[in-house]
Parts: C-alpha cells; sequence; structure tokens
C-alpha cells in the first residue's frame, strides 16, 4: 500500500497532549494520529457488509439450477446442527 504524507499546524497545547499520551500508550504520535483519523472517518463511511458487497458484484441470484426454496424449506435441514464425523 502506497502512502502519503500530510502537514498540518497544530497549537503548542496540543502537540503536547500528544506526546503525553504517546508515552502513556507507549505508542508513536503517527500511530495515534492514524488511529484517530482511521476511528474519525469509520464514523461517516462504515465498511460494507457482506451483503453490499454482493449487491455491489450482482452475484444474489447468480447462480442458476438451485432450488429456490433451499434458505427456508425445511427438507434441506435434515441433519443440520447434529453431529458430524469428520
Amino acid at each position: 500500500m502506497s502512502t502519503n504524507s500530510i502537514t498540518i499546524p497544530v497549537s503548542e497545547t496540543l502537540s503536547e497532549q500528544l506526546k503525553t499520551l504517546a508515552e502513556l500508550q507507549d505508542k508513536s504520535e503517527h500511530e495515534l494520529i492514524i488511529e484517530a483519523l482511521e476511528s474519525y472517518i469509520r464514523k461517516f463511511i462504515p465498511e460494507k457488509s457482506c451483503y453490499d458487497l454482493a449487491i455491489e458484484l450482482d452475484v444474489i441470484g447468480s447462480v442458476v439450477d438451485l432450488p429456490t426454496d433451499l434458505s427456508t424449506n425445511p427438507d434441506y435441514f435434515n441433519g443440520f446442527g447434529g453431529e458430524q464425523n469428520f
């Protein structure tokens, strides 16, 4: 993964707080900033679920020649959840 660098001005107080927190958590200032940015961004851009990805890739319903009631017909559940012999 390639990386980009950014430079931002911060107050002296914020800089000191970051240094103190880095020492307390035994992490680098860089690590703390990355963690904080990732956490903040996740609040507004949530990760996609498997279902979201399947919809996006148009794979739901793309398999042919399978029963249409596979997930709801009790006949297909015979032995499900029972003891397995591997």
